[in-house]
């Protein structure tokens, strides 16, 4: 059985994802499919 893990980080700007800054997220991201066409349905409040 083939299993998936889906990642959402809520509020986490793309600008902010960099090997310098989220190294450990940046190594995963090269391993995995990516989606970069998404949009959020609600706004965030944090």
């Amino acid at each position: 059985m083939r299993r998936a893990v889906m990642v959402i980080c809520d509020g986490l700007r793309s600008d902010m994802v960099s090997p310098q800054l989220t190294p450990n997220l940046c190594r995963l991201r090269s391993q995995a499919t990516v989606f970069k066409a998404h949009r959020g349905v609600f706004p965030s409040t944090t």
